[in-house]
């Protein structure tokens, strides 16, 4: 290939993840009251709704730690609070 066609050559752009969710690390066990499910200690989970961007995603996040209530409203009740592992796209985990 010279050097010509290889400048040419295009990728094929992959279009920006839509929906992201916030990803957190258990430090006290307890029973998710959405999904009934039970966390231990160590376990990482997905935060039950998605959001549009990575920034509003990660402002919720901190707004949910600063409060000590959840993206619905619940209070946490768990101490000491899980541990935040950022934002990832729908489909990815940390």
């Amino acid at each position: 290939m010279t050097d010509t066609a290889e400048k040419t050559r295009t990728e094929k752009a992959t279009d920006p993840a839509k929906r992201w969710r916030n990803w957190w690390r258990v430090n006290c066990a307890f029973l998710s009251a959405t999904t009934g499910k039970r966390h231990s200690i160590g376990d990482i989970y997905a935060g039950d709704i998605a959001w549009p961007s990575k920034e509003i995603a990660e402002q919720r996040a901190m707004d949910n730690l600063a409060t000590g209530r959840t993206s619905t409203g619940d209070v946490i009740r768990r101490q000491p609070r899980d541990t935040y592992l950022g934002a990832y796209p729908e489909g990815q985990k940390p």
